[in-house]
């Protein structure tokens, strides 16, 4: 008689297996002269890099009747700088065959980049764009305002959505954490340009950030091509 016909045992709890060997990468930190705090991770298995910025203010932090406030900033981060409008911003990172994105947690508003590590000067110059030039264009506020309103009135037709919204309420009654991150149909209508540079201005520095850049990199040489591309980066 063969394993498969042994019957099973259902009266004992199946034991564990043995404990895998999990080995992570070491990582090295250091503060940059404008306060920011970097951390590098070294993995050479493949040819890319990913950089992650997070600013230590989310939705958490939204005044009252401005629900959706940090998630509008994270949205507007990558659309148009004093450098480049949107489309180009775009373009340079499709170009390299790369990715660029900024959303907002509750805690934490996060910028991500990544691109194959020979053009990581272009991950660098972009993220250092959106960090201190970003413009918020009103065309932009205006498109995205519309975006998430239409994304609203979807939201209301899925039942897994309402369920969160209701457990988050409950669970979190008068806590920040039982707002709605994504904002409601009155907050996006009142959120206006001089809330989102506000925001911007009083949370995205390097004060209150910290990067970490992970892959096929060389931790002393990034550093110093983010010290110069963030040395006007204060507060």
């Amino acid at each position: 008689m063969n394993d498969y016909a042994t019957p099973l045992d259902r009266s004992r709890q199946p034991q564990p297996g043995p404990l895998p060997n999990i080995s992570f990468p070491a990582f090295e930190g250091g503060t940059l002269s404008n306060g920011l705090d970097v951390w590098t991770v070294q993995n050479h298995e493949q040819p890319i890099v990913s950089l992650s910025l997070y600013v230590r203010a989310g939705s958490a932090l939204d005044p009252r009747l401005r629900e959706g406030l940090a998630a509008s900033v994270a949205d507007l981060l990558t659309k148009g700088t004093s450098r480049r409008t949107a489309t180009e911003i775009a373009e340079t990172i499709d170009f390299v065959g790369g990715s660029l994105s900024a959303s907002a947690s509750w805690d934490a508003l996060t910028i991500n980049v990544s691109v194959l590590s020979k053009y990581l000067d272009v991950a660098i110059d972009l993220l250092g764009d959106v960090l201190q030039h970003s413009t918020f264009p009103e065309e932009e506020i205006e498109r995205m305002r519309l975006q998430r309103l239409a994304g609203l009135q979807q939201a209301k037709a899925d039942a897994g959505f309402l369920a969160d919204l209701v457990f988050s309420k409950l669970v979190f009654p008068g806590h920040p954490y039982g707002q709605q991150s994504m904002g409601t149909e009155h907050s996006i209508q009142k959120i206006n340009r001089d809330d989102i540079v506000g925001f911007a201005n009083d949370y995205i520095m390097p004060a209150n950030s910290f990067l970490v850049a992970a892959g096929d990199i060389k931790p002393d040489a990034f550093r110093l091509l983010i010290e110069k591309e963030t040395s006007s980066w204060k507060g």
